[in-house]
């Protein structure tokens, strides 16, 4: 009886380290599981280019140019959206290509750098705002692509601090145009005509308040796009 019990023990104990051993197992297995799920910005970033397409339609390639650093999320994501949804091909443009970072962590990969855009694949530009873009303010390359666009005829856009790009570029001058307000000052130094609405079109040159009017400064950009 003894040795019984004793081969019942051992059975028991046997079974416990089976079932701790699968257990962990298990747990490892859904780990990593979840840490090799990429979250939803990631499976955006690792969509086929939509560079792929400039060459087929043109006149459905807008351009969005973010901050590398610090990108108003809100904005880039209903801008993005709401172009894509009324079937533009949207590409992003910074300094560097890679993955760009938005102020509350947004990722968004850029598809081409700013010294490669050329203005005739597009037909507009799209300058989102955020606290990094002050670094666009006075970047020659920036006021550049925005007075080509404009020189060329075609929709030239900002929204949030973003349109101080354009007031630097000198396309502002006797110009209407709107923008969050702490950058009012800026707008009307270069000659803007400031209407603190929500958004504001005046000619080929559309402008946004801010992140909270971000939907309706996109639905103007594409109801102007979709109608030329």
């Amino acid at each position: 009886m003894k040795k019984i019990g004793i081969l019942i023990f051992l059975i028991i104990a046997a079974c416990a380290l089976v079932f701790i051993y699968v257990s962990k197992n298990k747990s490892s297995d859904n780990e990593t599981s979840q840490q090799s799920m990429p979250t939803q910005e990631s499976r955006i970033e690792e969509q086929s280019s939509p560079l792929d397409t400039l060459d087929h339609n043109p006149q459905k390639n807008i351009l969005l140019i973010l901050a590398f650093q610090d990108f108003n999320d809100t904005e880039y994501k209903e801008v993005r959206n709401t172009l894509r949804s009324n079937r533009f091909d949207v590409i992003t443009a910074s300094t560097e290509t890679g993955s760009a970072t938005g102020i509350e962590g947004t990722r968004a990969r850029i598809d081409i750098r700013l010294d490669k855009v050329s203005v005739d694949d597009y037909v507009g530009v799209v300058f989102i705002g955020g606290s990094g873009v002050t670094a666009y303010f006075d970047d020659p390359i920036a006021q550049d692509l925005a007075q080509s666009f404009f020189d060329a005829g075609k929709l030239t856009s900002a929204i949030c601090s973003a349109p101080v790009i354009l007031a630097n570029a000198g396309l502002l001058q006797d110009k209407k145009a709107t923008c969050y307000p702490e950058y009012e000052g800026s707008l009307t130094a270069k000659g803007a005509i400031h209407t603190g609405d929500n958004f504001t079109v005046d000619g080929l040159i559309v402008t946004g308040k801010g992140p909270d009017e971000a939907r309706e400064f996109a639905d103007k950009i594409a109801e102007l796009l979709s109608n030329d």
